[in-house]
């Protein structure tokens, strides 16, 4: 029995159905190019195919998720599997990161305090997301651009023609704010521009701003997430939370 046949769902198809057009056309005009050019006409419909394949290979090679769509595989799992999962150290240093912007007292008690509540804080966040949006976020996913480049998301999640990243990110500091706000829709923006070349899923970015100071104001960093969203062109979604009602809304402490 034939199978029904149905659109185009990957860069493979579209490789194959160029690369036979192209061949087919190519003999079918051969008998009406004039004499003193078919010599080169025939050295291309021999030397194409190589290239083709060549290049194909190539990107096999050095790029092969390009060449897949997530529908391509029987368990969607498989999909963020290929991305693979950041290692343990690679999640310290990012958070280490983060924390040596937002931390004024260099003291070693203080980063280490810092340090794990924003572990809680992302780990509780992350919770809460994947119960408000139904869906199971794979936590402390790597995935590398089409130009090389590494980035770690706290947690990813696939729903039918959507991929969501998440971030969480702890503020206990205000004078720290606008500033890794104003970055993480920079960063949103540029990763939004290389996920394209990628997959046809549109990337959805949800940023969780948690609180851990009383010297934060929640409407005052809605107010700003406002005018930064009215100036770059990137799909992210800003919660603000307090660090002490997600431990609430868990049960935690």
């Amino acid at each position: 029995m034939i199978d029904k046949v149905t659109h185009v769902k990957n860069p493979l198809t579209v490789i194959a159905m160029f690369a036979g057009i192209a061949e087919i056309s190519g003999t079918i005009v051969l008998p009406f190019v004039d004499e003193s050019h078919q010599g080169t006409f025939i050295w291309f419909l021999m030397l194409f195919p190589a290239m083709l394949v060549g290049v194909f290979f190539a990107t096999l090679n050095f790029n092969h998720k390009v060449l897949y769509a997530p529908s391509d595989y029987k368990d969607e799992e498989n999909f963020l599997k290929l991305f693979g999962f950041s290692e343990p150290h690679e999640q310290y240093e990012k958070i280490r990161e983060e924390l040596n912007e937002d931390i004024s007292d260099k003291s070693l008690n203080s980063k280490n305090l810092k340090l794990s509540q924003a572990i809680l804080a992302e780990k509780l966040s992350l919770m809460s997301i994947s119960k408000k949006m139904n869906l199971t976020f794979k936590p402390d996913v790597k995935f590398k651009t089409p130009s090389g480049r590494y980035i770690l998301f706290d947690g990813v999640a696939i729903d039918g023609a959507y991929v969501h990243a998440f971030e969480s990110k702890l503020f206990t500091h205000k004078s720290t704010v606008k500033n890794r706000v104003k970055k993480a829709f920079i960063q949103a923006y540029q990763l939004q521009e290389e996920w394209q070349g990628v997959d046809a899923r549109k990337l959805i970015f949800h940023l969780y701003i948690v609180i851990d100071s009383a010297d934060i104001n929640e409407l005052d960093i809605k107010k700003q997430v406002e005018e930064l969203q009215a100036n770059y062109s990137v799909r992210l979604k800003v919660e603000v939370v307090s660090l002490e009602d997600l431990k609430n809304e868990w049960q935690f402490g």
